[in-house]
Parts: C-alpha cells; structure tokens; sequence
C-alpha cells in the first residue's frame, strides 16, 4: 500500500466516525478501556487495527467543521493520487539568490521567499508552492532552481503538502528538507 493509499484509508475511517458523533461517543462510552475500544470500533464500522486506533487517537479539534471540511478536501485530493490524476507534474523555475531567499516564478509573476537559513527558505517554499499551485490544481509541482543552489536543485510538491527534494546526488521524501 503506497503512503497516499494508507493515508486516505485513515482519512476515510476518521471521516467516517466523524460524521455521526453520538454514534462515536456511544461506541467510545461503552467501551470498557482503550483495547475494548479498539475491538468495538473495528466491529462497528469495520475498521482495520490501524484506522480504529487513528480514530481512538483523534483530537477533538478534527471534530469541527472547519477541520472535517479540510479532511474531506485532503481525502478527495488523495483519491486523485490514488487514480494517478497529480501527474504528470506541472513545472515551475525558481531562482535561488542566496541560502535565504528564492523567487519563484508563477504564471509570469515572481513570489519572493525568504527564510531565516536555507531550510526554513525551503519549507516557505514548498508551503507556496502547495497553498498556490498544487493543491488548487490537484497535481504535483516540480519546481527546478537555478542560480546559488547549494541545497536542492528540485523539489517536488504534492497537493497534500508533501515534498520531495532533489539534491543532484540523492533525494529526500517528507515534509522538511533535508
């Protein structure tokens, strides 16, 4: 199972339990402690260990609106990974003028990032590049850096804020430079 498979399939469960919180919270009540818990919510809704235990970890917080809006959009944004709808990558140029401060250019428009040291530059970058680009198209971004580059030569997007970054020798997943 690739990382977006996993990822929306807790996602779903999450959603899922979400939606119908005095179902959750009678679920939850009758249970007598964390592993019975874990057993009703698989028997339940029909969870996996792993998504039973996502959903026993969740904070309240991911019960409000504003918070399941957001997961029902990553959730939708996933099942187009899923369906190999990100690729092929949508291509941007960036110029990096110094470890802190890259300009990326946009539809003709340059957006300056700064950041206090090259790495915290990459993350404002990549966050740009998600906010802007990647998540309102719903594909990858691969964006190509010319200029002082003594840090990643591309760095790759996706549209639920993930990165990949490009050193000319190897490449690093996640969510931080490296």
């Amino acid at each position: 199972m690739t990382r977006e498979q996993e990822r929306l399939a807790i996602l779903t469960a999450m959603a899922e339990a979400v939606a119908d919180l005095p179902r959750l919270g009678a679920v939850l009540a009758g249970s007598d402690d964390e592993p019975a818990a874990l057993q009703r919510l698989q028997q339940e809704y029909g969870f996996t260990t792993d998504q039973a235990q996502a959903v026993l970890d969740c904070r309240f917080a991911t019960m409000t609106r504003h918070r399941r809006t957001r997961i029902a959009a990553e959730i939708e944004a996933l099942r187009d990974a899923v369906a190999g709808r990100w690729d092929p990558p949508l291509e941007l140029a960036a110029t990096v003028h110094s470890a802190r401060r890259i300009t990326l250019l946009v539809d003709g428009v340059g957006h300056e990032v700064r950041g206090t040291s090259r790495n915290d530059a990459l993350s404002r970058l990549g966050q740009l590049v998600h906010e802007e680009v990647a998540e309102p198209a719903r594909r990858r971004v691969l964006v190509t850096a010319t200029g002082a580059t003594d840090g990643p030569v591309r760095v790759l997007v996706d549209p639920t804020g993930g990165a990949g970054f490009e050193y000319g020798d190897r490449t690093d997943e996640g969510n931080r430079p490296g």
